[in-house]
Parts: structure tokens; sequence; C-alpha cells
């Protein structure tokens, strides 16, 4: 694969390899966030799988592509709603092959709080 990238060669390359679409899973909190795992998977694959398991190493995925992928993945991640900052969150995107299309689940932490006023007055006679 040459240097320069584009989404059309990317994904024709990852199907050209037997994928048909790419898992990315992410989290963040405070006030930063990171791409945590991606994963490229085949036909039958199943999206629940261990994310420990170095997929690229196992496929001979190049550099390259994976800074790519993770390139794009953030071109989206950075629009959706605040899942890097304060309480965070997580989520997953998952990239079809070859058409580009793609879902995020995005989960967000946030601390709730309830307002609630009393007012009276103590017996004083007592």
């Amino acid at each position: 694969m040459e240097n320069k990238l584009n989404l059309v060669g990317v994904m024709t390359y990852l199907g050209d390899l037997g994928f048909n679409r790419v898992q990315i899973n992410y989290s963040g909190g405070g006030d930063s966030g990171a791409i945590d795992t991606i994963m490229y998977l085949k036909p039958g694959d199943d999206e629940e799988q261990d994310y420990n398991l170095n997929i690229e190493q196992k496929n001979n995925l190049n550099e390259t592509v994976r800074n790519f992928v993770e390139d794009i993945a953030w071109s989206k991640l950075n629009d959706i709603e605040d899942w890097w900052n304060n309480d965070g969150g997580f989520g997953v995107m998952i990239i079809n092959i070859p058409s580009g299309e793609f879902t995020i689940k995005n989960n967000t932490y946030y601390q709730m709080t309830e307002l609630y006023d009393h007012a009276g007055k103590f017996n004083t006679e007592d």
C-alpha cells in the first residue's frame, strides 16, 4: 500500500483481505479520550470477542493502514457527544467495508444532582 491513502483505497485493500467491517473501541474521561482498539472483522466474527486479541498483528496489517483508520475515526468521534471530558464515556464505532458507512454507539457518563428546598421554623418555646 502506498503512503498516500484514501478511503476507497483502504476499504478496497481491507475488503481484498476478506474483512467486511472495522470495529473501533474508544473511551475517555477528565479531559482526554483515546481509541483503545481497532479490530478488523471478517464475516462471522463476533463483535463481542476478546478485545485483547491483536487482530492487526494476526493479519499482518501495517501501521499506515491503522493510522488512516484511526484518523477517519477521530474525524467523526470529535463531532459527537462529549465522551472525553468530565465524567467521560466510551463507545464503539463500526465501519462497514467496502461502503464506508459507519454506526457509533456512544455512551456518556454523568453525575446527576437533584435539588430540594426546605423551610420552616423551629419551635423556640420548649
